[in-house]
């Protein structure tokens, strides 16, 4: 029967002390660049690619760099041809691309090693001297290997976890804490009186455009799934853990976990571009109420509606009508009452419904003479005083 690890035990992964692809490579630049002190760097790449004391995943990573497609010319224009992943310095003097260690602020900064997309050949020539530079400093050597070893090997950032929920609702735990603790501390500093303070003010405005951005990338809940009464249930479990938090109980990791999840996906439900129309709309259709009220009693307290709002209240509307009341069974059942022309018709003793001098109808012992004959016709039309009369 498996059990769980440890504290202290490790499974899993590689194990201790053993190096990873970068620094195994490093390793082999050194060594390569140690025995061949005079060798050009296209002769050191290949002697990369064709160590076999390199895994072989590393060596297939290695090659598109070293051996890069041949660019087709056009015409006269001649081009000189570049590695793949080594982009030639655009106006060197004039500074790096954004994000690049050129760009940094500072007196250091053109001393510095470029960034790796901004790494050109002659970049990479002057890191292999380093390396093949028996006299240098070992550290420097090994330093230089490294930056070569970060260019043949670039670092992949990891694609974040994401976790889906029976709603459709996908999103990464670590944004939807951060975007819970955000909205919390909104509420702990809009509360109290500090928030008149200009520090505390703008402290808020910065916390608020931030959580405004994180509700912004959450992707809004499947509206075939996701309807108001499951919003309803998210907001009674957000407000169990609020009030746990004002009565000092730690959470849990299960229901810290929970907390985040739903307080996210409640927020991008309420937030998102229809709820916010029908708050809108009913905002609308409050201040025309409390206007048409006081103008039946008489008063005066509250001013009407502008010709913009009124329009926005009529497309508004249009676009998103207010929910029946009635089920809908009970709204097909209303319809069909409300419009058959039979609505108000008796069956006959066999069940089926008849015109009143149809032959076809059953005589029963309650019925009148002339319409049991079918000769004849009840005093009254009325579809409902001929059913009274029936019986």
């Amino acid at each position: 029967m498996l059990r769980g690890s440890r504290p202290g035990e490790r499974r899993g992964g590689r194990k201790l002390d053993t190096p990873n692809r970068r620094t195994v490579l490093t390793d082999r630049i050194l060594s390569i660049g140690s025995d061949h002190p005079t060798a050009s760097r296209h002769s050191l790449l290949l002697k990369l690619v064709k160590d076999q004391k390199l895994p072989a995943d590393t060596r297939m990573a290695v090659a598109p760099k070293c051996f890069p497609a041949k660019r087709t010319q056009s015409g006269g224009t001649r081009r000189p041809r570049v590695s793949v992943g080594i982009l030639s310095s655009v106006g060197q003097g004039t500074g790096a691309k954004v994000g690049s260690v050129g760009a940094s602020k500072g007196p250091q900064s053109a001393a510095s090693v470029p960034a790796t997309q901004d790494w050109n050949p002659q970049v990479l020539d002057a890191l292999f001297g380093i390396v093949q530079d028996l006299t240098a400093d070992f550290k420097a050597r090994r330093k230089a290997a490294l930056k070569i070893a970060e260019f043949l090997l670039p670092k992949v950032g990891k694609k974040a976890k994401v976790v889906s929920d029976e709603c459709g609702f996908t999103v990464n735990p670590n944004l939807a804490r951060k975007y819970r603790d955000i909205r919390r501390e909104l509420r702990s500093l809009e509360r109290g009186q500090s928030r008149k303070i200009p520090a505390v003010a703008q402290k808020i405005q910065k916390l608020t455009a931030h959580a405004d951005a994180i509700l912004r990338r959450l992707q809004v809940p499947c509206p075939s799934q996701y309807r108001v009464e499951l919003a309803k249930q998210d907001f009674c479990r957000l407000s169990e853990f609020t009030q746990l938090r004002e009565n000092k109980i730690a959470l849990t990791e299960a229901q810290d976990f929970e907390e985040a999840h739903l307080k996210a996906r409640f927020d991008a439900f309420a937030y998102n571009p229809e709820q916010t129309a029908r708050r809108r709309r009913k905002a609308l259709q409050d201040v025309e109420r409390l206007f048409e009220k006081n103008q039946f009693f008489g008063e005066f307290y509250s001013p009407p509606l502008s010709r913009e709002d009124k329009r926005d209240l009529e497309l508004l509307r249009w676009l998103y009508p207010e929910p029946s009341r009635m089920s809908e069974l009970e709204l097909d059942e209303f319809e069909v009452l409300g419009s058959h022309p039979f609505q108000s018709e008796l069956p006959a003793a066999d069940g089926n419904l008849y015109p009143l001098d149809s032959i076809l109808r059953p005589a029963s012992a309650d019925d009148d003479p002339l319409i049991k004959t079918g000769r004849g016709r009840a005093p009254d039309s009325s579809p409902i005083q001929n059913s009274a009369y029936r019986g």
